[in-house]
């Protein structure tokens, strides 16, 4: 198993929104699946995604109005549930995102309100973003140190570096007091702004900094 590799369960009509979650998950180190694009050719797309499944440390099934209705989400999310219980995970290992209004929507494995959920508003995902990534770091690092290192791409010198990433009570701070976080591109020395929610660099302007 790849402790850092994260399972991203979803509809191709989402695939915009799925950049924003994947972005910010690449950045804390992790390596997101995204079934969706699987390459099919000369595979067997099932056996392949089901070994996915097992490989990954956590499942990420994205319940929208896109998806709810999709056989292969949904069977994605059957066989992982179905995999987990033949395991010694302990929970959560499933980080369900449901799109404001399906809550009742949602049967079966994932049956709402039996499951805990994030919240997911289409027009500001940022929200669930944070969400995610607090739960995941709760979850992958109560034994492994998995999330050390934040890759940020510099909005000024446009290169990629390294940085500790940010203790969890930083980030709070910042979004309490409606601050970036701020820190400085090893590379080219200048300052760097980031969304205390997605942890991705937006700007260079002033911040919090951890």
């Amino acid at each position: 198993m790849d402790w850092q590799k994260i399972f991203i369960s979803h509809s191709g009509q989402d695939n915009n929104l799925i950049d924003q979650f994947a972005t910010s998950l690449r950045a804390i180190g992790s390596i997101p699946f995204l079934a969706e694009r699987f390459p099919a050719t000369g595979e067997n797309v099932p056996e392949k995604i089901a070994e996915h499944i097992r490989d990954s440390n956590a499942f990420v099934p994205f319940i929208t109005r896109a998806s709810l209705g999709n056989q292969w989400v949904n069977q994605e999310i059957g066989y992982a549930y179905c995999w987990m219980k033949t395991q010694s995970k302990d929970p959560p290992y499933f980080f369900p995102i449901v799109e404001d209004g399906l809550g009742q929507s949602v049967k079966g494995f994932l049956g709402i309100p039996a499951t805990e959920y994030i919240p997911l508003t289409i027009s500001e995902p940022k929200l669930a973003i944070h969400d995610l990534l607090l739960g995941l770091r709760k979850y992958v690092d109560r034994y492994l140190s998995v999330f050390e290192k934040l890759v940020i791409k510099c909005p000024n010198c446009k290169r990629e570096f390294s940085e500790d990433i940010p203790p969890q009570r930083d980030v709070e701070e910042a979004i309490r007091k409606k601050e970036p976080l701020e820190t400085e591109c090893t590379i080219c020395k200048r300052r760097v702004s980031l969304n205390p929610y997605t942890l991705v660099a937006e700007a260079s302007i002033g911040g919090h900094r951890w």
